[in-house]
């Protein structure tokens, strides 16, 4: 009994590791530069990167950073809890994502 517990455990464990490593490719896969940093889990969103967890700057100052770092072109993506988020730093593509008029934006 306990020797079937702890396969399903084991099997469980590498499946959430698989599916979460299998997420954290989607921007590499569509060729979207993305931020490397990443708390496993959680992702690598603004409001989770390791300096604010560790309080050593605010949300502000990593958003700044990040879209400095991806100024040249437009758009970068992050993941939260796993989920790729795009981020869109450019002000003409932002209107012609607007101007689309698709219902998930």
């Amino acid at each position: 009994m306990i020797v079937e517990v702890l396969l399903v455990l084991v099997t469980l464990l590498a499946f959430f590791v698989w599916r979460r490593t299998v997420n954290e490719r989607h921007w590499q896969r569509m060729g979207v530069p993305s931020v490397p940093k990443s708390v496993f889990s959680i992702g690598n969103s603004p409001v989770f990167s390791m300096e604010v967890l560790r309080q050593k700057c605010n949300v502000a100052e990593v958003c700044i950073e990040q879209y400095k770092e991806y100024s040249s072109t437009g758009y970068y993506g992050v993941y939260k809890f796993g989920k790729p988020e795009l981020i869109v730093t450019d002000p003409d593509l932002i209107k012609q994502v607007h101007r689309c008029g698709t219902p998930r934006v």
